[in-house]
C-alpha cells in the first residue's frame, strides 16, 4: 500500500521482489497518484506478480487520488480484451464524474508535498490548517511529518510537530 503516493515503479518492483523472496502470499497494490505514477505503479506491480490491483473510478481518493481504475483497466484490456467490458467502465466513469464532480481529486502543491515526504495524504486538511495557524510553510511541515514516518491514525502528533517546526524557525 502506498497511501502517500511516494513510490515510483522501481520502488514497487523492489518491494514485490522482497516480499516474494520472504513469504508465499498473494500480492496486491493500493497506489495513490500524488507524484503522478499511481497507474504506472499498479501496472509494474502486475508485471512482478501482483494479482490484486486496487483502483478507484475517476481516481476518487485522498491526495491526488488513487490509481485510476479506468486507466488500469484500459491497459489490461490491451492484453486481454475479452476480460473487461471497457464500455461499462466508461459508463461508470461518467456517472462518478457527474455525481461526485466537486469531490474529484486533483494534483495540488499539498498532494505533491505529501508524496515527496512520503506522508499519509489524509493528513492534508490538518497540515494546511496547522500551517496557516502557525504561519508555516506547509511544505516544511509535510517534510517533517514524513521524516518522522507518521502513519494514518497519528493525527494527534501533527500539532506538536507544527509547534516544533515553528520553534525551530524562530531559532534560525
Amino acid at each position: 500500500m502506498d497511501s502517500a503516493g511516494y513510490f515510483d515503479p522501481s520502488h514497487v518492483q523492489e518491494r514485490i521482489k522482497l516480499i516474494k523472496q520472504e513469504i508465499e502470499v498473494e500480492i496486491g497494490i493500493h497506489a495513490h497518484n500524488n507524484l503522478g505514477v499511481g497507474v504506472a505503479n499498479a501496472l509494474k506491480a502486475k508485471e512482478f506478480g501482483a494479482t490484486f490491483l486496487d483502483g478507484a473510478s475517476m481516481a476518487l481518493g485522498a491526495g491526488a487520488g488513487n490509481a485510476q481504475l479506468e486507466i488500469i483497466v484500459a491497459h489490461l484490456n490491451r492484453e486481454s480484451p475479452e476480460v473487461f467490458n471497457l464500455a461499462k467502465f466508461m459508463c461508470m466513469s461518467d456517472l462518478v464524474a457527474t455525481v461526485y464532480k466537486s469531490n474529484l481529486p486533483s494534483t495540488t502543491s499539498t498532494s505533491v508535498a505529501s508524496g515527496i515526504a512520503g506522508a499519509f495524504s489524509g493528513y492534508a486538511p490538518f497540515v494546511e490548517l496547522l500551517a496557516a495557524e502557525y504561519s508555516l510553510d506547509a511544505y516544511k511541515l509535510w517534510v517533517e511529518v514524513g521524516r518522522r514516518k507518521l502513519v494514518a491514525g497519528q493525527e494527534s502528533q501533527l500539532r506538536e510537530i507544527a509547534m516544533e517546526v515553528k520553534e525551530k524557525e524562530a531559532i534560525e
